[in-house]
């Protein structure tokens, strides 16, 4: 190529067309080379490792990822663009295969659902319906039921009932491959009645999920054996009786799951009056199970049948003393392999009223119960039974005391103990005073009061309580309860310090001076022990009043508060 000089006198005509010849001639090299560059790329593709298995497998496999990582399919069309732009193979799978086109959530563009049917016309469909206003879209009333016999999933949340409720009515409809039930009606079809809305379900696929909130479905249906996962609550009036309750749950060996929460029986004739089954159920694979606020009647049947030797985490709350008396074993099972593997133990005593008492024995930190759906839930480990005992009646809570002394000594008490109390704090006294607080090797001990600032407990102030739970003379505190202890955590009133010669007694017994941190500690270190003092409407000063003779210098910003 002949290169142009200024000798040649070359023209601006001239000049421009030669540049632009070499701006085309450069484009073509450039795309010659992004051709190469690409071909190369699809070349290597080719020959990896994962692109060598069988177009089945690896579509599975795409499948797989998009279901992992989609929660409620609110973010399905984020997913399958992040798929389809990794390469070209990836992206043709995506785009031709329906697997990955069976999703529709109201959270979706209109025109994002329309394809979705158009990419997967005859394939299964997962449909979550859960709009953030009462605005519905025809899609929603007249496309979507017309697909029912294509449901694989219905996940459906509303607070009113007139926007679409085509949707459950189609489950009146046949559903041969549906498999999973999400509901939650977060209204009453008739708020006088306060009963929950009864769906209907004809026969279909067995069920795998089911979860069901303030809404019941024909509990002898065909379909409720092999489940997975059972999720029911803030259910009225619909409950399955517990011969019913006991069938399903015999006929569901792969149970992982169950939680049954907040469910009223107003009329006392679909539970309570039916007879109780006795014959065991025996659940192999359930690590999950929660019954909180339910009938005493469903607390029962499950206590005295069920067998979970892998339950892990384990909620049960309103029993009552003669529950333990005769289901000890099985709640002892429940309750040990939960509490056994965490490292802290709660003990918690409140008063509901002026004549019940919560007794509370739970992990610490104590287990919330789950607010997602059960196909979403990430399985945890923890523990939380509760009792409801008379507080004027010494044997109830005596007896819950040495159940909850014998469940810990099982493992010797973990490390940290964490005692929870209100005006109500007799129990905390007989607990300190059980063998297995004595025989502990407790290092960190939390005492945690909500009571009035003019209230000591009886168990720091050394007295002890004898069977007419009445004040007697002085017992055992923290010194000959936990030889081994390191940390003491006082998150209490201000009359709490007022008791705090044991606090000074056990401190100087141990330690030759008392050292607060600076502002941004919260704890003051000692040679063999540590001390931390929250208490909100005291000054510093006062505190420093309360533990003169420890040796302590408290400064005005040592006190977290």
């Amino acid at each position: 190529m002949k290169l142009i000089s200024s000798s040649d006198n070359p023209s601006p005509e001239l000049l421009a067309a030669k540049i632009n010849s070499l701006e085309r001639y450069q484009d073509a090299m450039m795309a010659v080379c992004a051709a190469e560059k690409t071909a190369l790329h699809r070349l290597n593709n080719s020959i990896v490792p994962l692109h060598l298995l069988p177009t089945e497998i690896f579509t599975a496999i795409l499948a797989l990822v998009i279901d992992h990582r989609v929660k409620d399919g609110d973010r399905e069309p984020l997913k399958l663009h992040r798929l389809a732009q990794v390469c070209r193979r990836w992206r043709d799978i995506v785009l031709d295969c329906p697997v990955f086109w069976k999703v529709l959530s109201s959270e979706f563009e209109a025109d994002f659902l329309k394809w979705t049917l158009q990419r997967n016309p005859n394939g299964q469909l997962r449909i979550f319906y859960a709009p953030l206003s009462s605005a519905v879209d025809s899609f929603w009333t007249e496309v979507v039921p017309q697909t029912v016999q294509r449901w694989q999933k219905l996940v459906y949340e509303t607070h009113d009932d007139q926007s679409t409720s085509n949707l459950l009515q189609a489950l009146g409809k046949s559903t041969p491959q549906l498999t999973g039930i999400f509901v939650n009606l977060r209204f009453f079809v008739d708020p006088s009645e306060r009963r929950s809305r009864q769906l209907e379900l004809v026969d279909g696929a067995t069920l795998q999920y089911l979860s069901l909130g303030n809404a019941a479905i024909p509990w002898e249906s065909s379909r409720l054996t092999n489940l997975r996962a059972i999720d029911l609550w803030h259910i009225a009036q619909c409950l399955p009786s517990p011969a019913r309750l006991h069938a399903i749950l015999s006929s569901s060996p792969q149970l992982w799951y169950l939680s049954l929460t907040d469910l009223v029986d107003l009329t006392t004739t679909s539970v309570s009056k039916h007879p109780t089954p006795t014959t065991e159920v025996h659940l192999p694979c359930l690590t999950t199970l929660i019954l909180y606020d339910i009938p005493i009647s469903i607390i029962r049947l499950l206590l005295s049948t069920v067998s979970a030797p892998v339950c892990d985490f384990f909620i049960i709350n309103n029993l009552e003393v003669e529950d333990l008396q005769k289901h000890q074993p099985h709640l002892n099972a429940l309750s040990t392999r939960s509490l056994g593997t965490r490292p802290a133990v709660r003990f918690t005593s409140f008063q509901q009223d002026m004549q019940i008492g919560l007794l509370s024995l739970s992990s610490e930190p104590p287990p919330k119960l789950p607010t997602q759906w059960p196909y979403y839930v990430t399985e945890e480990i923890g523990l939380q039974v509760t009792f409801k005992v008379r507080m004027a009646n010494f044997d109830d809570i005596s007896n819950v005391i040495t159940w909850v002394s014998a469940v810990t000594s099982l493992f010797g008490l973990p490390e940290e103990l964490v005692l929870s109390y209100d005006l109500w704090s007799p129990p905390m006294d007989l607990f300190l005073q059980s063998h297995s607080v004595g025989q502990s090797s407790v290092t960190n001990l939390h005492l945690r009061s909500s009571s009035p600032s003019n209230y000591v407990p009886c168990f720091l102030t050394r007295r002890s309580i004898n069977a007419d739970g009445i004040d007697g003379p002085d017992g055992e505190w923290v010194e000959a309860r936990f030889p081994r202890l390191k940390t003491l955590n006082l998150e209490v009133g201000h009359a709490l310090l007022q008791a705090s010669s044991e606090v000074k007694r056990f401190l100087g017994s141990r330690a030759k001076s008392l050292s607060l941190p600076p502002a941004s500690g919260s704890s003051s270190s000692v040679d063999n022990c540590r001390l931390m003092i929250k208490v909100p409407e005291i000054s510093v000063n006062q505190v420093a009043f309360y533990l003169e003779g420890l040796q302590c210098d408290v400064e005005a910003s040592a006190i977290d508060y």
